[in-house]
């Protein structure tokens, strides 16, 4: 949300949101390997045209992309276009279970800390070098007055 609105002219679109688009219900817990293929299939799609149609906006794809194959899709459907690979990462756990409750109370997740752990389990961490990290452990209740964490995003959009 923060780096939607220091963005120009910017579109955040989420996992979560377009599987209610396509299935008309809320997800419970992960994505069946079905679901995951037709929602990533669809970020590619609009990967590639959404550039097309506006080409001074800013696409953030929100999600886990938990596989190589599915980051890499969305590059080679951008391929024409300026494609940034941002890593949040948390490895406490407690900022963890708060985030997911987060997550819950504004989208139409209904992740669990147990779905989390299960996503972990099967994660294809990007390789180094090839992605900009921003350590989100010490997230507050309000994610808009964390200094660490708008200084790493601040930090970010200086890169581009």
């Amino acid at each position: 949300q923060i780096l939607e609105q220091k963005l120009k002219n910017s579109i955040r679109i989420n996992t979560d949101d377009i599987y209610y688009s396509i299935y008309r219900k809320h997800a419970h817990g992960d994505f069946s390997e079905m679901e995951l293929e037709v929602i990533y299939k669809s970020i590619a799609c609009l990967a590639h045209y959404l550039p097309l149609a506006n080409p001074k906006g800013n696409f953030i794809f929100e999600g886990t992309f938990r596989k190589k194959s599915q980051r890499e899709a969305i590059k080679q459907s951008a391929k024409n276009s300026m494609v940034n690979i941002i890593f949040v990462n948390c490895n406490n756990e407690d900022i963890i279970k708060k985030i997911i409750k987060i997550i819950k109370m504004t989208t139409n997740a209904d992740n669990t800390f147990g779905d989390y752990l299960k996503v972990k389990s099967v994660y294809e961490k990007p390789k180094i070098g090839t992605y900009f990290e921003i350590n989100n452990n010490n997230q507050t209740n309000n994610p808009f007055k964390d200094t660490s964490l708008l200084k790493q995003i601040n930090d970010y959009l200086t890169t581009l």
